[in-house]
């Protein structure tokens, strides 16, 4: 937000957080000028989609786990295994569960609230825990890459819009994003 507002001095910015309505063309020409999104299916024609984030998500392993000390974890080694999931991530539950090559023995999901409901679980190897990030909670090597076709975050904005605040405000979400890929390691 800092740089939105360096680059765009005197506008005005409102943060949603509530998730993009089903019809994102109507949402960005009556409630807002942009939307990050994570885009499943097509988008109308009328919508620029700019991507900005590549998704990875991850599932926290602890040393007890019996999958530990993989490099990544594929749908197929979750067979039989509990996975814990926030209610944030039930859309990518959901990709999961229906992707081709998922074995017979699939991985029993349970939504909880978050992580701390479930740690000591985790730290005893029973379960773990599928997160879009790498938080300081757990060490560094528990977190083992989840092999899952994630679309990336786009930039969502009207493709035709005429007002220079609208390109600048791509250039900065694009240089915002990037900076926070270099910090992160993932370029």
């Amino acid at each position: 937000m800092a740089r939105l507002h360096a680059a765009l001095p005197g506008y005005e910015f409102a943060v949603d957080t509530r998730p993009v309505s089903r019809n994102p063309h109507e949402m960005l020409c009556s409630e807002a000028d942009a939307a990050l999104y994570l885009p499943f299916g097509p988008l109308q024609p009328e919508i620029e989609r700019l991507p900005i984030l590549h998704n990875t998500f991850y599932l926290i392993v602890s040393p007890e786990h019996p999958l530990t000390g993989r490099s990544t974890l594929a749908l197929a080694d979750l067979a039989g295994q509990q996975l814990f999931y926030e209610p944030l991530y039930q859309e990518m539950v959901d990709l999961a569960v229906v992707q081709p090559g998922l074995p017979f023995s699939a991985p029993s999901w349970h939504m909880v609230e978050n992580y701390e409901c479930v740690y000591n679980d985790l730290l005893a190897g029973r379960g773990m825990f599928l997160c879009p990030m790498k938080y300081p909670a757990f060490p560094a090597a528990w977190y083992l890459p989840l092999q899952l076709p994630l679309p990336d975050t786009c930039l969502l904005t009207l493709r035709d819009d005429p007002r220079p605040e609208i390109q600048r405000l791509r250039e900065v979400f694009t240089a915002v994003y990037a900076s926070r890929a270099k910090l992160l390691g993932e370029e």
